[in-house]
Formats: structure tokens, C-alpha cells, sequence
């Protein structure tokens, strides 16, 4: 005679193993300085979750990549991954370290965090309203829920153009000399600069020290100061002013200043010295754009 079954193995017999990713972290950093003119890298950090009753394998056949879980992730204006105003950001197929690719899972309500970097351009005529992760975007794992796989991640008011250049240089003592021909603003929205600032302040000013700027030519258009307007081609894109004995470089941009030319500005603003006053120079450039700021700080040694 069979045997009856009991109430609890009835519920043994009927659950069944499911595995269900989701990502329950999602954080950004952008690293300076830029890999290359107008490009800087990102990171996202992505956190995934087995929400399933069974462990899932991240990776697989480790030694096939082909079956690997991978993570993507985008810029857009919507909340929404898949329209027309993604940007992709970067990739993640997610393997173990080294060579020798580390078979790894996820336990039921186990979680692992993943950093996925990529190189961004530092357009400021982009419009980015959302960073968007997805986990499991070739479809490897049969999951019961596929809806929970995407996180947006609105992005954070108060994001101004930050600045980057060099640490340290050597300039000679005399004639005016540009401070760092390598200064420049990276940013990833900014849609105009009008109202804009940028000082430059001499913390270890010598006697005799004046802050200015020198006339260059930017694709075939002059950009000079001239008195107190800064001007590039016909145009006047912003006011500038002080420089000189203790007062920092002080400059106002207006609607026709773009990212473009404040970079041009950047690296053309230069320290003039007297031949004996050489020394340690402790240039600071703060850019503002009324209520945020940012700087970049360069040791100047004038011999």
C-alpha cells in the first residue's frame, strides 16, 4: 500500500527552485583628468541581488564567456532604457579576476556590487536626466520576474563643469607666461554659461605679479582682452578684471561664451613677474556657476 503524503511534503513538492535578479544599488563618480580632449571616464557602481530560491551562476560555463551575465548601462533623458535618447555609457560581462576567471554566484538574497566604467564625451550640449543600469541584458538567466532588471538613477541637481590640469609646473621669470597650457573644464551638461564665473587667485604672490590674459587664435577667431571685455572674434563673451597687486583675475561670461572658449580662456590666462622675484607660485582656478563651484590648484615655480 502507497504510502500518504504529509502536508509538509506536499509544499516540498510543489516549491519550486527559481532564480530572479534585480539591482538594488546604483551610485556614479566621474574621474579627472580626461583620457583624451573632452573625454573623461565614468564609473557606476551597480549592486545586483538573487532574489530567487536558488544560487545563479553570474558566469556561467566560466572558461565560455558567451553565457556570462552582463550588465549595461546608459545615459538618457527618460527614465526609460530603450528609447532614442539612451547614450551607452559601458558594459559590464561579468567574470572573476584575473586570468583564470573565478567562477561567480549568487545565493538566494545574496548580493554583489560590480563597477562598470566607460569613457564619456564632455559635451555640455548634452541633456542627461538619468543614469540606467540593467543586469541580465542578453537574457542568460530564466528569470521569474524580467521586469525588475533596470534601475534608474536621476541625476543630482548641482553639477557644475569641473576642472582638471596639471599639478605642477616651471615657468621663466619676466614677460608674461602662460600658467598651464593644459587647464581645462570637463562637463556633461551644462547648456549655456551665461552668468558663469572664473577667478584666478595668486596664493603666494610675489611683488610685482600680474594675472592676465593672452591674445590667441582659436579656429581662425582672435580671443583677447581688451580692457575690461573679454572678446573672441566680434563678439564679447564676458568682463574681466583685477589681476594685479593682491586682487585675483576675475571673470564674468555671458550668452555667447560657450565650453569652447572658456577652455581657450583657461589655458591662456598668465602670470607676469619680475626677473628677481622667483619662488614658489600657488595658482588656484575656481569656476562657479552661481551656486556651485569648482577648482584646480597648480604649484607654479617661477626661476
Amino acid at each position: 500500500m502507497r504510502r500518504p503524503v504529509t502536508a509538509v511534503e506536499g509544499l516540498e513538492s510543489r516549491f519550486l527552485l527559481t532564480a530572479d535578479l534585480t539591482l538594488t544599488g546604483f551610485s556614479y563618480d566621474f574621474l579627472p583628468p580626461p583620457t583624451q580632449p573632452n573625454v573623461y571616464i565614468s564609473h557606476l557602481s551597480i549592486t545586483v541581488k538573487n532574489l530567487g530560491t536558488t544560487t545563479v551562476s553570474l558566469t556561467g560555463n566560466h572558461f565560455d564567456l558567451s553565457d556570462n551575465v552582463v550588465i549595461e548601462t546608459a545615459f538618457s533623458i527618460d527614465n526609460v532604457l530603450g528609447n532614442i535618447d539612451d547614450f551607452a555609457t559601458g558594459s559590464l560581462k561579468i567574470s572573476g579576476p584575473d586570468s583564470d576567471n573565478v567562477s561567480i554566484s549568487l545565493a538566494p538574497n545574496a548580493e554583489q556590487t560590480f563597477l562598470v566604467t566607460g569613457e564619456v564625451p564632455a559635451d555640455p550640449n548634452m541633456q542627461v536626466n538619468y543614469f540606467i543600469a540593467k543586469v541580465d541584458t542578453t537574457g542568460v538567466i530564466a528569470e521569474t520576474d524580467e521586469g525588475n532588471n533596470t534601475i534608474p538613477l536621476p541625476r543630482s541637481g548641482g553639477w557644475p563643469p569641473a576642472l582638471a590640469g596639471a599639478s605642477s609646473r616651471q615657468i621663466g621669470a619676466g614677460g608674461p607666461q602662460v600658467i598651464d597650457p593644459n587647464v581645462h573644464m570637463y562637463a556633461l551638461q551644462k547648456l549655456d554659461f551665461d552668468s558663469t564665473s572664473l577667478s584666478v587667485v595668486n596664493q603666494f604672490q610675489a611683488r610685482g605679479d600680474v594675472l592676465s590674459i593672452q591674445r590667441a587664435t582659436v579656429n581662425g577667431q582672435v580671443l583677447k582682452r581688451s580692457g575690461n571685455k573679454i572678446k573672441f572674434g566680434n563678439e564679447v563673451i564676458g568682463t574681466v578684471s583685477g589681476g594685479k597687486k593682491t586682487e585675483p583675475l576675475e571673470m564674468s561670461f555671458n550668452q555667447n561664451s560657450d565650453s569652447l572658449v572658456i577652455n581657450h580662456v583657461l589655458m591662456n590666462v598668465t602670470l607676469k613677474s619680475r626677473k628677481s622675484q622667483t619662488g614658489l607660485r600657488k595658482i588656484r582656478f575656481v569656476f562657479s556657476d552661481g551656486s556651485t563651484s569648482s577648482d584646480h590648484f597648480i604649484n607654479l615655480t617661477v626661476v
